[in-house]
């Protein structure tokens, strides 16, 4: 007897990177828990760790933890600075909220 199962294809980085853009995008609220998001986007919880901090060293997302609980928006002219001068200089800056 031959069992034959489909591959499971995992999402990559660029894809869950854009499912969180998305989601964010879709509330069309300016902060959005980072909970909502996570929890809409496909991959395991260390993938989109992995993407969270991608996405905030490259200051495409706005991280801020309010009342113990975190919260995303996106990115801004003045976070792609941020992350511009950071890489610029060598320095990375640590996420705080996860």
């Amino acid at each position: 007897m031959t069992v034959t199962t489909e591959p499971t294809l995992e999402p990559t980085d660029a894809e869950i990177d854009a499912a969180i853009l998305r989601a964010i995008d879709q509330t069309g609220e300016e902060l959005v828990p980072w909970a909502t998001i996570r929890q809409q986007v496909p991959g395991t919880f260390w993938r989109k760790a992995g993407a969270f901090g991608r996405l905030w060293c490259d200051g495409r997302i706005f991280a801020i933890k309010i009342g113990g609980r975190n919260y995303v928006a996106r990115g801004d002219e003045a976070d792609a600075l941020r992350a511009a001068r950071d890489k610029a200089a060598g320095r990375v800056r640590g996420v705080r909220c996860l």
